[in-house]
C-alpha cells in the first residue's frame, strides 16, 4: 500500500467558474494542472491533462490511498470530466478531515494556514507563499510559457507539502483516528459527485413558492400600515425598537454586546407572550413579517439566483463544517474582483456568487421542501436515524432506564410525559385512547423536555425554550422545574454523565466521539469553566452522530455505485438519495438492512448497548416522502 499525494489546479472562462466544477462538463472550466507525490517523493505532474493524462500521472493501484487537501474540490472536478469510474476504486485520505478530527484550534484548516502552523516539523521553501496570479479565460491564451511553468511548480509545491503534512500528522494521531479520517475521506468521494451533480430544483414550485411568501409579505404591508409600521422599520434594528418604546410603550431590558437594547427574535417573542391586546397583536405582526422576510431572502431570492442557467442548485458541502464534524453546505462562493479608479489606483474586493441555498436551515414544515425533486426515472429517498442523539446519550451515560426503553421499543417521549404527570407508563398510553388530546399534548411535553435536557439545560432556560420556540404559554416556570426535577429522578445516569464527563476532560485536556474525533478543552477558569463543560457534554454525543452518518456512507458506498443510486445531500438525521424507480423498494430494503447492521465495534471499537434504527421514506418530491 502506498500513499499518493495529488494537487490540481482549476481554469475558467469567466469569474468564479474556477470553483464550479460542474462547469467542466461544458467546457466552461477545467483542470489547469495536475500534479503527484509518492512515498518515494517521487514527483509527476502535466498541464491541461485529459481524463487518459490524470490517470497515467496518478498510476494509483488498488490498495494505494489517494490523499489532498480538502480533496472533495479537487474529486469533484475529475469526476465532472469523467474519472468516476477510476475513482471509485480507490481509499482516499483527506488531510484536512484528519486535521479537524485531532482537534486543534487553528482558524484557518486551509493548506497554508496549516503549513505555517507545523512548519518546524516540514521542509518548505521561503518562497512557497509568494502570489501566484490565477487568470481568467483559456490557459493558453491567458497565461505566458513562463506563468504556466510557474503555475506547475506551484502544483507540485502543493502535492508535495501536503505528502509531508499528512505524513506528521499520520505520526501523531492515533491509529483508530487515522481509520476514521479515511472512512470519511472516501465518503467524501460522494459528496464531491453530489456538489458537481447539483440538486434538481422545481421552477413550478418555485413560481407558486414565490407567490406564496410574496403574497404573505404583502397582506401583512397592508396591516403594518394601520399602525404606522413600514419594513423599513422592521428592518432597522434603531427604528424598530424606537417604534416598540415610543409608540408601544414597551420597556426593554436586554442589551446586545454593545450596549444597545436587543430586538432580535428571541427578544421579540418573549415580548409577545407577556403582552396582551393590541400590543401582542402587533409584535405577533412583526414578527410573522420578519420571519416572511428571512423566509423570502434565504430560498426565494436565493433559489431564484441559483437557477439562472439551468434548473440545479449547487450548495457547497463543506464536510467537519463544525467543531462536532457535522456537514453545513455554503450557498456562496466569494471571488476577488478588482476596478481601476480614476486616480489610476486599483480598487480590489469581493463579489459574493450564489450557488445555493442554506440546506442546513430548512425547516421540517413549511413549502421550501416542495422545491426539491427526484430527476426524471429517480425517486427520492431519505435515510434517517430514529431518536439518534438521544440514542447516543444513553449510550455515553450507561443510563439504564433510557438503555431498557429503547431496547424495549417503549415510547422516552411517554415515559417521561408520564413521570411529569405521576402516571404509570401504561396508564399514560391508555390515553392514546381514551383521550388521544389529551395524551398528544402531554406527549409533546415530555418528548420536548428530553430534547432539551439531555444537555444540561437549567429549569429557567427550559422554561425560556417551551415559550421562546414553543410557545407552550400556558407553561409556568414552577411547570418547568418539576419537569426537569422529574427527568433527573427517572434517568439518573445522565446528571452522573454531566458530572463525570467534564472532569474526564479536564484531565485529558480533550475530549473525543467514540469515532475518534477529538475536540481539545484547555479553559477551565472561571470565566470559561461552564463553556468548556457544555463542550465536554454535548460534543461526544454530537460528533458521535456525525462520525455515524460518515460510517454509514461509507458502508454504502459500494451498494450506490453497483445500483446506480446517487447521493443526493445531507441533513441533520438524514442523508438523501436518487434511486431507479425500478429498483427503488428493494433497494431501498437493501440499505436501510446495511445502516441497521453498522460494524461499530470492528470500525470504532465500541459496542452500543442500543440499536441505532434507520427509517426510510420515498417519493418524487421533499414534501411528501411517505414512510416505506
Amino acid at each position: 500500500m502506498s500513499l499518493i499525494t495529488f494537487d490540481i489546479e482549476t481554469w475558467g472562462l469567466k469569474p468564479g467558474y474556477t470553483l464550479q466544477p460542474w462547469r467542466a462538463k461544458t467546457g466552461e472550466a477545467g483542470i489547469l494542472s495536475i500534479a503527484k507525490v509518492t512515498n518515494g517523493d517521487t514527483v509527476n505532474s502535466h498541464l491541461l491533462p485529459s481524463i487518459h493524462v490524470c490517470t497515467t500521472v496518478l498510476n494509483a493501484k488498488e490498495g494505494d490511498i489517494l490523499c489532498g487537501w480538502n480533496l472533495k474540490f479537487d474529486l469533484s472536478f475529475m469526476l465532472a470530466i469523467g474519472m468516476g469510474q477510476y475513482l471509485r476504486r480507490f481509499r482516499y485520505l483527506d488531510g484536512m478531515l484528519l486535521l479537524k478530527k485531532l482537534g486543534f484550534n487553528l482558524q484557518s484548516h486551509g493548506l497554508k494556514q496549516s503549513l505555517k502552523h507545523f512548519k518546524e516539523h516540514l521542509t518548505i521553501d521561503e518562497d512557497y507563499n509568494k502570489d501566484i496570479e490565477f487568470k481568467i479565460g483559456e490557459p493558453r491564451k491567458a497565461y505566458t510559457e513562463n506563468e504556466l511553468v510557474d503555475m506547475v511548480i506551484y502544483n507540485i509545491k502543493d502535492a508535495d507539502y501536503t505528502m509531508q503534512l499528512i505524513k506528521y500528522l499520520i505520526s501523531i494521531a492515533p491509529k483508530e483516528t487515522v481509520a476514521q479520517a479515511i472512512r470519511e475521506s472516501t465518503a467524501s468521494l460522494l459528496f464531491a459527485d453530489a456538489w458537481q451533480r447539483g440538486i434538481l430544483i422545481d421552477r413550478d414550485a418555485l413560481d407558486k413558492y414565490t407567490k406564496s411568501v410574496n403574497d404573505k409579505c404583502d397582506k401583512l404591508e397592508a396591516l403594518m400600515k394601520k399602525v404606522n409600521l413600514t419594513p423599513k422599520i422592521i428592518a432597522s434594528p434603531m427604528q424598530l425598537r424606537s417604534y416598540l418604546i415610543n409608540e408601544l410603550r414597551i420597556k426593554l431590558t436586554e442589551k446586545t454586546e454593545k450596549g444597545a437594547y436587543s430586538v432580535n427574535s428571541k427578544v421579540l417573542k418573549n415580548l409577545y407572550y407577556k403582552a396582551n391586546g393590541h400590543t401582542a397583536s402587533i409584535l405577533r405582526l412583526i414578527i410573522k413579517y420578519k420571519e416572511f422576510k428571512t423566509e423570502q431572502s434565504k430560498f426565494v431570492t436565493a433559489t431564484q439566483k441559483c437557477l439562472q442557467e439551468s434548473d440545479l442548485i449547487h450548495p457547497n458541502p463543506i464536510l467537519s463544517g463544525t467543531y462536532t464534524g457535522r456537514l453545513t453546505y455554503s450557498m456562496y462562493q466569494t471571488i476577488k474582483t478588482s476596478r481601476t479608479l480614476k486616480n489610476g489606483k486599483i480598487r480590489e474586493s469581493n463579489k459574493k456568487i450564489q450557488i445555493g441555498i442554506q440546506m442546513h436551515q430548512i425547516k421540517k414544515t413549511g413549502q421550501v421542501r416542495n422545491l426539491f425533486v427526484a430527476p426524471e426515472g429517480y425517486s427520492l429517498v431519505e435515510l434517517d436515524f430514529c431518536a439518534q442523539e438521544m440514542r447516543l446519550i444513553a449510550c455515553m451515560a450507561e443510563e439504564a432506564t433510557m438503555i431498557k426503553l429503547f431496547n424495549e421499543n417503549k415510547d422516552m417521549h411517554a415515559f417521561t410525559a408520564a413521570g411529569i404527570a405521576g402516571m404509570q407508563y401504561d396508564d399514560f398510553i391508555t390515553l392514546k385512547q381514551t383521550d388521544p388530546e389529551k395524551y398528544n399534548s402531554m406527549r409533546k411535553l415530555g418528548k420536548l423536555t428530553n430534547l432539551a435536557l439531555q444537555y444540561r439545560l437549567g429549569a429557567r432556560g427550559l422554561y425560556k425554550q417551551w415559550h421562546d420556540v414553543y410557545g407552550l404559554t400556558d407553561k409556568t416556570e414552577q411547570d418547568a422545574q418539576l419537569a426537569r426535577a422529574t427527568y433527573l429522578r427517572i434517568y439518573p445516569g445522565i446528571p452522573r454523565y454531566w458530572a463525570t464527563n467534564p472532569t474526564i476532560a479536564r484531565q485529558k485536556g480533550y475530549v473525543e466521539s467514540k469515532g475518534h474525533r477529538r475536540c481539545s478543552i484547555t479553559k477551565w477558569d472561571a470565566e470559561n469553566e461552564y463553556r468548556s463543560s457544555q463542550t465536554a457534554i454535548n460534543f461526544p454525543v454530537q460528533a458521535t452522530g456525525a462520525d455515524q452518518k460518515i460510517l454509514a456512507l461509507y458502508y454504502l458506498r459500494d451498494h450506490l455505485y453497483v445500483n446506480g443510486i446517487q447521493f443526493a445531500w445531507d441533513l441533520h438525521d438524514g442523508m438523501f438519495f436518487y434511486v431507479p424507480d425500478e429498483l427503488v423498494h428493494t433497494r431501498v430494503t437493501e440499505m436501510v438492512h446495511i445502516l441497521n447492521e453498522l460494524p461499530y465495534e470492528k470500525a470504532w471499537g465500541w459496542k452500543p448497548q442500543v440499536k441505532f434504527p434507520v427509517e426510510a421514506k420515498i417519493g418524487k418530491r421533499w414534501g411528501v416522502l411517505s414512510i416505506t
